[in-house]
């Protein structure tokens, strides 16, 4: 599975979007790819031909957001340090006034989208396992 939608899938997305009059908002994956928790973000790994073509194309996009599962449970890496992090929005920032320049049109930068994980195999915050709360039926 490709880590970023194809120039035709995204289209088709922001035009559904449109259509529905929905802004849409984009998540980017703030560890996937990562090295360390300290490692920078490897734009040049497909993100920034994406965010250029997003660009060139005039696809309507309200924002970005970046950075949600940063402990790094689901891309498999040990997460993000908080100053990386805020690196990493700086840079990202610096990409998107770049592409484009006119604040109108810009997209908003977000972030980040705490989808904390912990990694709990038992999702259930009640402790008592039994599911009858009446000891006395």
């Amino acid at each position: 599975m490709p880590l970023l939608p194809s120039l035709a899938r995204w289209e088709a997305l922001t035009a559904f979007a449109s259509a529905a009059d929905l802004r849409l908002v984009l998540g980017l994956n703030g560890c996937l790819g990562r090295t360390a928790p300290n490692a920078p973000l490897n734009w040049d790994e497909g993100l920034r031909r994406f965010l250029t073509d997003t660009a060139r194309a005039r696809l309507p996009v309200w924002g970005f957001e970046l950075a949600n599962e940063l402990d790094g449970t689901y891309s498999g890496s040990d997460g993000v340090m908080p100053e990386t992090l805020g690196a990493d929005l700086g840079a990202l920032a610096h990409i998107i006034e770049g592409l484009w320049p006119d604040r109108v049109n810009r997209p908003v930068l977000l972030g980040p989208d705490i989808a904390a994980f912990t990694g709990n195999p038992n999702p259930n915050p009640n402790p008592n396992p039994n599911p009858n709360p009446n000891p006395n039926p």
